[in-house]
């Protein structure tokens, strides 16, 4: 997605679309996935 410059991307079951992810989704489920860094989740990605 970075080096694409790609910022969301479709999330598709049954050929149906149920959804959207985007950069902050992943960034948020990295920072909870990896909390030791100290920063506040939620006021850092807005």
């Amino acid at each position: 997605m970075f080096e694409r410059r790609i910022g969301s991307l479709p999330v598709v079951a049954d050929g149906k679309l149920v959804g959207i992810l985007t950069e902050r989704d992943l960034l948020l489920a990295l920072a909870r996935e990896f909390p030791d860094t100290g920063a506040d989740q939620e006021g850092f990605l807005w």
